[in-house]
């Protein structure tokens, strides 16, 4: 796979994530709400194919392959640094059986390359609080519903309206997410409808989180 494109990211996410990678999951469970509730809700089947894109320190992966130990679980991250933690934390937890890792940019990846014992496209795709620190999440959206099968679902997780939050956790999110490029996503659910709207398919649950901090959304491909 041609790498070139993706350069200025993997550069950009692997410095930022050497160091920090060691310390993620537990600083992001005070405020990354709404992930296991995301998990809860696949209720992927048997022989079902899974990706999620960014998927970081493979937390939600491994908790997905022990959740649904039938289905097939892939995760990409454009991050080398964070692929070495998310390969650790799988060997370590008895599934790199089931769990399978790849680099590989949100806007660009081919499922197929990526992992080719798959069989068939992919079922369902997830983006865990990965929208929000991009400006490139609409590309991001529109090539997960590219290589979804037909009649597959995106899945994301992700914050909610920032009015949601009390004023002093809206202080520290802002300078702490901001060290993270983290950008607003507040158009999102207006962009899916738009989607929707031209038949790209349709959303099919939003669900708020914590009175509003975080919200799951579910779009079904036509």
């Amino acid at each position: 796979m041609n790498h070139h494109n993706e350069d200025p990211a993997r550069a950009s996410m692997n410095k930022m994530y050497k160091r920090w990678r060691h310390i993620y999951d537990a600083s992001r469970m005070f405020y990354l709400f709404g992930r296991d509730e995301m998990i809860e809700s696949l209720d992927l089947k048997p022989k079902e194919n899974l990706c999620e894109v960014g998927c970081g320190t493979a937390r939600n992966l491994i908790k997905m392959a022990q959740r649904y130990p039938g289905a097939n679980i892939c995760g990409i991250d454009v991050s080398d640094e964070m692929l070495k933690t998310a390969r650790h934390k799988v060997e370590s937890s008895g599934f790199a059986h089931k769990v399978h890792l790849a680099q590989a940019s949100a806007s660009t990846f081919v499922p197929a390359v990526c992992f080719p014992h798959l069989t068939g496209p992919l079922d369902k795709i997830v983006f865990s609080y990965v929208l929000s620190i991009s400006p490139d999440w609409k590309a991001y959206i529109h090539r997960a519903l590219d290589v979804l099968a037909p009649g597959g679902a995106l899945y994301v997780t992700d914050f909610g309206s920032e009015k949601s939050h009390a004023f002093l956790i809206r202080l520290f999110m802002k300078k702490k997410l901001g060290m993270f490029h983290v950008y607003c996503t507040s158009g999102l659910l207006d962009y899916l409808r738009t989607l929707e709207e031209n038949g790209a398919g349709r959303i099919t649950a939003c669900e708020a989180i914590r009175a509003g901090r975080a919200y799951n959304i579910v779009f079904k491909k036509s």
